[in-house]
Order: structure tokens, then sequence, then C-alpha cells
């Protein structure tokens, strides 16, 4: 069996990969030609000196087989190669021939091929490549899927959910075409060992990024997914291993929580800066363009001058048409689609309108390139079900949706919506199971034995995609775009959004995909034409979908939601087990409705909040209750302001940035309660936090290599250090309380080293370069293009054939 998996290339990828091993193996140089039809002709070598004509032909055939070849070798190349009488004939192909097969060749072309050794099959490419490794490492697809490698990554002490991951890309690997936008997004992560890709639903955002992490797999970087948090990543840095951190839509999965939580924004801050320093690590993050523009005008750290966070993002916006005309190719290629349906797409130059559309994207191109969601067409059908699926791009998903599976695969569908992405599967079952109950009460709905299994077996690899991690199991849509379908499909549907409130279990499903919005039937339908050019001419229309973008999270009317939340008050629950329910709850109607409107509610729950047991995590619930605090009228304050020195107390502990002391000092004035008093009472206590705060936490996240990276001057060190001790004192100062001692610990550093190695970082040379550069030329024009195109279409169906 061959260690090389030749069917990742299309034939033009096999071409280049025969050019390069012949010209090693000969030593000369082999002219290529664009694609199209090649009279026989794939690589060309002539002499003036020696006057020596060498014509070679690379068949990739490695699914047709050698009878196929044969064939086509006697029945088609063999007059071409007559009429261009050659002195030597080479046959490249990627079909394992034996002695036998070999000479039945030589004798096809007798007096063309002098020698078996110029018939090269799988086994010879094989040696050829283990002879030259420089070639198979250049030639990226065969390279990342080498047997060898895929051992060495597997058995990288990767996480079973990394693994999981890993095996996803694997198996698009093959789709993926090179461009300008690769070579950049090396460039940036070699030099700065983190970058951003964003781009809007659909656009290659993921396909780049896999892309990319398996070129660093292969070269032997550990691979560490992260599905949810960035804490887990921070629990995963080995400073002597090579690691390679993946955080896939990273905004989108923590925005809401950092939007809601002031100074969250520093976990990922702080963890982006600290990879910048360290040589062996790289991180990757996705994230849409929209929510990047909200996150970089709502957070102060993302505009900080040393992070420069421009430096670091590759957008992608568009792609030229001669990519999009690969990658369709590409996919093409590697599809299943019988030869009469695309001699139909090609004889019908329905391709060019393919890649002229203006809803042209990676994401449709997958689709519509997919035989197994294809109905049963005939040939002359082929095109303008390619064209219409481009034109109505929400249909995707919404036949699928509507008419393809069962009501109960439709409830887990919409279960998941309102959950976060990448949810454990013992939650969706949990949250499943509420939405059951409520619609085997309301709705006449008939719950079968096992229905969770069954129902998720119906929905795995077409709807949801199972991840399996060390920590359990875990569930996502397989493809992102059937959020951004579901935010259409329930838009202005009050009826099924009121079904879906109502059968939530869990408070974050309130908030997860859904928004407050007085003024529902007063939105514009985004499939009106007047919303749809309206866009167009804005700029911010989304290339996936036609509609307008921010309709993300679902309106609901506020008092539908707050309806639906206090009817089930009794039943809810918190997402994450670990915490206060009563104090989450509470923590979620202050969030989302106003005090008057929930005020029973908080009655209700308030009594059972522990405050002696609340965890850390939960110091924003716990700062959010103060909310009550601002009508002295209501009920509900009476009942807070006897324990209003115990939330005090307990803020004070769960701090976790030092500005939060601040906020905490700041409640006393905004509340009229006395500092004086609660100073007397708590002094000690008070000084003893900030003591252990500034000696840990404080000390560690600041000059733990965050802030030093590009410091080269000792001057420049103390200047910051002085900084960080003036901001320590006046803290204390404000609390009233003796400078905290511990920060003079940190004048013990050896600030020539820290130095020494960050100008050994400045000058260090690029270790990670991009193993090759784009050779297409992407400013054509319009006749140049069109010829282009055509040439590289021209030559798929004998490809497919």
């Amino acid at each position: 069996m061959s260690s090389n998996n030749y069917s990742a290339l299309n034939d033009k990828e096999f071409e280049e990969l025969s050019r390069d091993l012949l010209a090693k193996r000969e030593g000369v140089f082999f002219e290529s030609f664009k694609k199209g039809k090649d009279r026989g002709i794939d690589l060309r070598h002539t002499s003036n000196i020696t006057e020596l004509t060498i014509i070679v032909q690379a068949k990739h055939f490695v699914k047709s087989g050698l009878s196929k070849l044969l064939y086509q070798l006697k029945n088609e190349e063999l007059d071409k190669v007559k009429s261009l009488n050659p002195n030597r004939y080479i046959l490249t192909t990627t079909v394992s021939l034996n002695e036998s097969d070999k000479e039945k060749i030589k004798q096809i072309f007798s007096g063309y091929i002098h020698n078996t050794s110029d018939i090269i099959g799988q086994d010879d490419l094989d040696a050829l490549l283990i002879a030259h490794p420089d070639i198979l490492k250049s030639h990226h697809k065969l390279y990342i899927t080498n047997l060898a490698i895929l051992n060495k990554i597997i058995n990288n002490h990767i996480t079973s959910r990394s693994l999981s991951h890993i095996k996803e890309i694997q198996k698009s690997i093959h789709l993926y075409v090179t461009n300008k936008k690769y070579e950049e997004a090396v460039a940036i992560l070699n030099k700065q060992h983190f970058l951003i890709i964003t781009g809007e639903p659909g656009i290659g955002k993921t396909s780049l990024a896999n892309y990319i992490t398996h070129q660093h797999l292969a070269d032997g970087f550990t691979f560490i997914y992260i599905l949810s948090d960035i804490t887990d990543a921070e629990k995963m840095l080995d400073d002597d291993a090579n690691q390679l951190f993946y955080f896939d839509d990273f905004l989108g999965a923590n925005y809401l929580k950092v939007r809601q939580h002031p100074n969250q924004d520093s976990a990922i801050m702080n963890f982006i800066q600290r990879i910048k320093t360290l040589k062996n690590k790289r991180l990757i993050l996705t994230t849409r363009t929209t929510i990047l523009n909200q996150a970089k005008a709502d957070f102060e750290r993302l505009k900080a001058p040393h992070l420069d966070i421009a430096q670091h993002v590759i957008t992608i916006n568009d792609y030229k048409p001669l990519d999009k005309a690969l990658i369709l190719y590409n996919h093409l290629f590697h599809s299943n689609i019988p030869l009469p349906l695309l001699q139909n797409l090609i004889e019908t130059k329905s391709h060019f309108k393919v890649i002229e559309h203006q809803n042209y994207s990676p994401r449709i191109i997958e689709y519509i390139t997919d035989i197994s969601r294809f109905p049963e067409l005939m040939p002359e059908e082929f095109s303008n079900y390619i064209l219409d699926k481009l034109g109505h791009p929400e249909d995707i998903w919404k036949e699928p949706f509507e008419s393809q599976i069962t009501d109960s695969a439709k409830f887990l569908l919409q279960t998941m919506f309102t959950l976060p992405t990448g949810t454990n599967e013992q939650l969706v079952l949990k949250a499943f199971n509420e939405r059951i109950r409520f619609e085997v009460a309301n709705n006449g709905f008939t719950k079968g034995s096992n229905l969770f299994n069954r129902t998720l077996q119906e929905l795995l690899g077409g709807f949801i995609h199972r991840h399996l991690s060390n920590s359990g199991i875990f569930l996502k849509f397989y493809n992102p775009s059937f959020a951004d379908f579901m935010s259409i499909y329930l838009h202005n549907n009050l009826g099924e959004i009121q079904r879906i409130l109502n059968g939530n279990i869990f408070t974050i499903q309130f908030t997860n995909s859904f928004k407050i919005s007085e003024n529902i039937n007063d939105l514009p339908d985004p499939h009106s034409p007047e919303v749809i050019i309206e866009n167009l001419f804005s700029g911010i229309f989304d290339s996936s979908f036609v509609l307008p973008r921010g309709l993300e999270k679902v309106p609901v009317p506020s008092k539908l939601l707050l309806e639906a939340v206090l009817s089930r008050l009794d039943e809810l629950q918190s997402f994450y087990p670990d915490r206060n329910r009563e104090l989450v709850i509470i923590a979620f109607l202050l969030n989302t409705f106003n005090l008057s409107e929930v005020e029973n509610a908080l009655l209700e729950l308030y009594p059972f909040v522990n405050f002696e047991l609340i965890p850390a995590v939960q110091f924003e619930d716990l700062y959010k209750l103060t909310d009550i605090f601002i009508d002295n009228s209501t009920q509900i304050y009476k009942l807070a302001f006897n324990d209003w020195e115990k939330i005090a107390i307990e803020l004070f502990k769960k701090t976790d940035y030092s500005s939060d002391f601040v906020r905490i000092k700041d409640l006393f004035d905004d509340f009229d309660f006395s500092y004086v008093e609660f100073h007397k009472k708590y002094r000690d206590q008070l000084q003893s936090i900030l003591d252990t705060f500034f000696n840990s936490q404080y000390i560690k996240s600041r000059v733990d290599d965050l802030d030093f990276s590009s410091v080269y001057e000792k001057e420049k060190i103390l200047d910051i250090l002085s900084e960080y001790k003036s901001e320590v004192q006046t803290i204390n100062s404000i609390l009233e309380l003796d400078d905290s001692p511990g920060f003079e610990a940190i004048h013990n550093w050896n600030y020539e080293e820290v130095i020494e190695e960050n100008i050994k970082d400045r000058n260090r040379s690029d270790e990670y370069q991009a193993p090759f550069t784009t050779k297409d030329n992407n400013t054509l024009s319009k006749e140049e293009l069109n010829e282009r195109v055509e040439d590289i279409f021209d030559g798929i169906l004998k490809a497919k054939e």
C-alpha cells in the first residue's frame, strides 16, 4: 500500500508533481502549460544543443485503474504522440504497475518509450518522493495526507477532542485551493505567532484555518482544539512543546459573556499576548468580521498599542474570479457527480455563471457539488438546479428542514440553536427532553422509546456533528450556516418562537439566540426586495444568504419573553451545574428585564441565595444583584438591604481584576451606603484580600512575559513596573488600606535576561515558511480570465471519464 494519498490531488496538481520529480531525476527543466486541450503534451523539455525533445504525459487514474489507462493510451494518446514525434516519451501515472503492465505500455509506444524506466507508476512515484523529500513537502496536499505524517500527527499526544477535529480536517483537506490569502496568513502566523481570520459566513475562514493547522501538525506541532473557553488552552500550555492552539469562532463563542461582563476580554487578550512571546507556540482564531468590528469598538484591550490587532488579522472578504474557478474545479473533480451532468454544466458554459454569481461562496460550492444532496435529475436539468440553488441559498437548509426530517429532529435542531456551540451532549439531552415534555403536554406530540438517540442518529453527518472528548461528548451544527438559516426561519414567526421559549429549561437558552425588540412588527422583512437592494448598495450584504446582516439573534417582544420565563420559573436551571441556581436566574432577570417586571420573581428566588457558597466564577452575577438597590421603594430592596455587607465582602473576595476593587467601592457611593462603617468593621479582612490578590493574580498576570515581549531596554521595563506599582498604590489608597507589600518582589527580576531574549526573538529569522508561492495572476482582463477559465475546465470531462 502506498504511503502517499494521490487521490488528494486533482489532475493539474498531479501534473505539477510529475514535473518537479522529473526535473530532479533528469536534471533538466520541463515546461508546463496552461490547463486545457494538451494535444498529447502535459510537460515538455527541448534542447537546442542536443536537438532533443522529451514529451511527458501525466495520467491521474488512481480511481480508474489499469484497464482504463491502457484503453486511453492505445486509442487516444498514441496518435497524438505519433503526430508530435518526440525523441523520447515519458508517462507518469498514479496507477500501480507491475513489470508486465509496463511492457504492455512500452509496446503501445514502441519507438518513443525506449525503456520501462520512462513509465513511472505509483510505486516509482513513491520511490522518487522518498529520494526527494523536499518535493513531497513542497506539494502540500500530498505531504499532509502522507500516511507516515498522519501517523505522527495521530500519535503526537493529542486530546481526543483535538483528534476528532483533526479527523474532520482530513476529510476535506483535498478540497482546499491555496491562494494569496494562504501565503499572507502563514506569513503573519510565522512572524507574530498568532493569527485572526475574519470573514462572513461561508467564505472559507475555517477551511483556511484547517489547512494551515494541518501543515503545522505535519511539521511536528501538537494540536489543541479550543471548544468554547480560553481557559482550556491555558491548562494545556507546555513550555517545552511545539503547540498550535486553534479557537474556531472565538468571539462567537464568547462575545455575549464578554460583552456583559466587564474585564472578561482580558482572559483572551492575555492568552494572545502570552502566545506572542513564545517562539514554539502558534494560535489561530476565526471570527466573523461583524463580530470582530463590534468587539474592537467595545473593548479597550483590543485597541492596545502593544497588541496592534490589525497586524494579525487576515480578512477573507472576497475571492478573485480565478480563485473561484479553481475552487469550483477542485470540488467538481473530487465529486461523484455523474459525467452526463458535468457535461451539461460545461457544454452550457454554466460554470461561468456559477463563478460570476453574486452569491458565490465556498460553502455553497461545497453544497451544490455534494451528490448526496441532489434530487433525481436529468442531465439537462443540472445547470438550472445549480444556478437555482445559488439564487436561493436559503433553500439549502429550508427544504431538508421542512420536508426531509421528523418533527423530533426539528425540535432537537431548534433546541441546539438555543444553546452555545459545542454543548455537552448530556446538557443537550436535558434541554431536548424538556422541549419534548412541552410538545407532549401542549401539542399532542407522541414520544417513542429512546427518542433522543434515534433523533440524533437521524441528524448526524447532515445537520449535527459529534465531538468526542476526554471530558465528554459535545454536539454542534455540522455546518455553521444552519444557525444563520434558523435565525432567518424564525424571524417574525412568533408562534414558533413561543413554542421554543416555552420548552426552554436553561436561562442561557433565552439569551443565546434571542434578543428583545419592542418594535418587532416594524422590523423589515429580510426577504423583501427593498431590503436586499438597500444592503447590496450599502456594502453590508451577506454573500452567504440573501438577507441583511445583524439578524443572527432572533428578535422577540419583551412581553412574550417575560411570559415564557415567568411561567417556567420553577423549572429553570443554570446551564453551568457548579453555579448557584437562584443567583444565575436573578442575574438573568436583572440583565434582561426591568426591575419592576420581575420583582415578584426576585422575591421568590432571593431567600435561597447562600452568599458564602457562591463560587468565584459568579462574581458578575453577584455584582448584577446590586441592581436591586437602584430603587429603594421596592420590597426586594428592603429584603436585600440587610445583606449589603455580606454581598460587598463576597464581591471583594471574588474579584478577578484590579479595576473591580474600584467598581465595588463605587457601589457604596452609588447606593448611599457608608464605606466608613464598612471599613471599620472589615479593614483587616480587606487588607488581606488585596495583599493576596496583588501577590498572586495581579503580579503573575502582568509580569509573566505578558507585557514585556517588545521591550529592549532596562529603563523601559522599570518604567512599566513603576506604572504598575502606582496603580496598585492608587487602588490601596482608594480603599484606604496600606500598600500591598508583595509588589516589591518583582524587582528581583533579571531584566538583562528578559531583554536579551526579546532581542533574539526580534532578530530571529522566520522558521516556518509557506511551502510555495502562488503562480496564478488574478489581475486579468475579462478576455484573459474567460480564456483561463475555459482552459481550466476543458480538461475536466476527460479527467472524469
